[in-house]
């Protein structure tokens, strides 16, 4: 062992950085203290966490399990999100404060149609519960089903992020989502036999538009618009999911999860009777290779 200048003691270490720096195990049978103790853990050198450590987190979130299923992780479980398409786990997820801004996201009962037919509860939605809503067109080109946003005001320059999961039912492939109102408005354009972004639009005061597509598994994909407004206005908003394809009444497009979020990327599906604050931290993980 070995004591430096400074009081800092060394076991199997003759460099020692903390008051005690011990390179080996270490075994006790008892250990006493007069004060609260604290425990600094550092993993950057270790490929397994022992069985015994786990980690929590204090806010509710979703993430992909290993066979792709969309599931919730409820106060003080552990999250660990893992990406279905890749099989690659991403290890322990810390995401920003977040809102959903949409209204009843989860049974889309405020949601009135234009010209299309409207199921909710049609099918199994990516975490596994019968909770997709179905949309079918009667033939219109504006088929659509449409919420309208009556308090949603974008301060000028702001950007928002609006997304959903979307998953081809029958012949239909086209689906778009539509945010804004009037001529103030972005639509983008998602082919779900294929995953690829077709077309994006932008008009009035909406400055720009990002749109991109995941596979998350099953058919499902999940629809993202990076929003720029260029203005603001104190008219309703339009949150609106478009079957594009308008020739079969018989096939359509589940929609499941929508969000609006404060921000430039999408993070987990929050419910919109749900909302979430958590640390904002950086974190490591192990890949497959270790």
């Amino acid at each position: 062992f070995s004591i430096t200048n400074t009081g800092n003691v060394g076991i199997g270490t003759d460099a020692p950085v903390q008051t005690l720096d011990v390179n080996g195990s270490i075994g006790t049978r008892q250990v006493r203290h007069s004060i609260r103790p604290s425990l600094n853990l550092d993993f950057a050198n270790s490929k397994e966490l022992d069985s015994r450590i786990t980690f929590y987190r204090d806010s509710i979130a979703t993430y992909y399990d290993s066979k792709g299923v969309l599931k919730y992780a409820n106060v003080n479980e552990p999250r660990f999100d893992h990406d279905p398409a890749t099989g690659e786990s991403k290890g322990l997820l810390i995401e920003e404060a977040r809102t959903n801004i949409v209204p009843d996201s989860t049974h889309f009962g405020t949601f009135s149609t234009t010209r299309c037919v409207k199921i909710s509860k049609y099918g199994v939605a990516p975490d596994g519960t019968f909770s997709a809503l179905y949309i079918a067109s009667n033939g219109s080109a504006s088929s659509r089903v449409i919420h309208d946003f009556t308090v949603f005001t974008p301060a000028a320059n702001s950007t928002y992020t609006v997304s959903c999961y979307a998953k081809s039912v029958g012949n239909d492939n086209s689906f778009s989502l539509e945010l804004g109102t009037g001529a103030n408005n972005i639509n983008a354009f998602f082919d779900l036999s294929n995953g690829t972004v077709t077309n994006e639009t932008v008009g009035g005061t909406m400055t720009s538009v990002d749109a991109s597509i995941e596979d998350v598994g099953n058919g499902w994909y999940r629809c993202i618009a990076v929003v720029v407004h260029g203005a603001s206005w104190n008219q309703s908003t339009n949150l609106a999911f478009y079957d594009q394809d308008n020739t079969d009444a018989n096939s359509g497009i589940l929609v499941w999860a929508p969000q609006i979020e404060a921000g430039a990327f999408a993070t987990s599906y929050i419910p919109s009777d749900t909302s979430f604050t958590s640390r904002s931290s950086t974190a490591t993980y192990h890949d497959e290779t270790g």
